[in-house]
């Protein structure tokens, strides 16, 4: 009886590193940039902005500071304009590099939680965080900074009836259909503010 010689042992560890580092390659791959998901049930209202420099594609995820549960996910392309909205809350943010050059690469935690909130009545507090001076020398190299967004409401007086007339005393001449999709009312504006 001849005993078989099992697959080479230089195959078996070339399969089991392949196997490890495919699913980082195929989220690179095929992960459109923006939001993967959000875990919380809670509406996304508050700013945060990420400035990545190129050659960086990262996966963030916020994590619940209190209980560590990863509340929302989204992938990053390097160098790209990079903005979400994201629940209320404190997290922590942690950064996996993605794609072929993430081999070898670890994932980084800000050192600090930042807290999305409501502030004073209307304003929706988030964060501009800055991590294109990060490297293995400067790994608190991240700079992050206030970002908000505000709310007034707007009353609009003047009514606008494309094509009807009104009197000296602001009713409407009768001879006049009446089409209420111009009527004053409430707006609210949304601007960015600090």
């Amino acid at each position: 009886m001849t005993a078989r010689a099992g697959p080479p042992v230089a195959a078996i560890v070339i399969l089991l590193v392949f196997a490890h580092l495919a699913p980082a390659l195929a989220q690179s791959a095929t992960a459109p940039h923006g939001l993967a998901w959000n875990r919380t049930g809670l509406p996304a209202v508050f700013p945060l902005q990420v400035k990545t420099r190129e050659g960086q594609d990262l996966f963030l995820t916020l994590e619940n500071a209190t209980t560590g549960a990863e509340a929302m996910g989204a992938n990053i392309e390097s160098g790209r304009f990079f903005k979400l909205l994201v629940p209320p809350g404190t997290y922590r943010l942690r950064f996996d590099p993605t794609g072929r050059d993430a081999i070898g690469k670890e994932a980084f935690l800000l050192p600090e939680p930042l807290s999305f909130e409501i502030r004073g009545s209307a304003k929706k507090a988030g964060h501009l965080v800055d991590i294109t001076g990060l490297s293995v020398n400067r790994p608190n190299g991240a700079e992050i900074r206030p970002q908000s967004i505000c709310q007034v409401l707007e009353q609009d007086f003047e009514p606008r009836f494309p094509g009807q007339e009104f009197n000296d005393s602001g009713t409407l001449l009768p001879d006049r259909p009446r089409d209420w999709s111009g009527y004053p009312g409430v707006n609210i504006r949304a601007y960015y503010c600090d």
